[in-house]
């Protein structure tokens, strides 16, 4: 997960860099496990995706 389509599949809302109104959401931008349960965190990153695409398309951006 990151800005640089060079370095990162998805950006900051886990929109795929290559496919423009593909969103990952799941634990998969995860690169490393934590050292508990991840599904809080998984939660809150789909959450904040699910944000961003509401807004992007009230917006008409995607």
């Amino acid at each position: 997960m990151g800005d640089d389509p060079t370095t990162s599949v998805v950006d900051r809302y886990h929109r795929s860099h290559d496919v423009p109104n593909m969103f990952i959401c799941d634990g998969s931008s995860m690169v490393t496990p934590g050292r508990g349960q991840p599904t809080m965190t998984i939660m809150a990153l789909a959450f904040r995706a699910a944000e961003h695409i509401a807004a992007a398309a009230s917006a008409g951006e995607i």
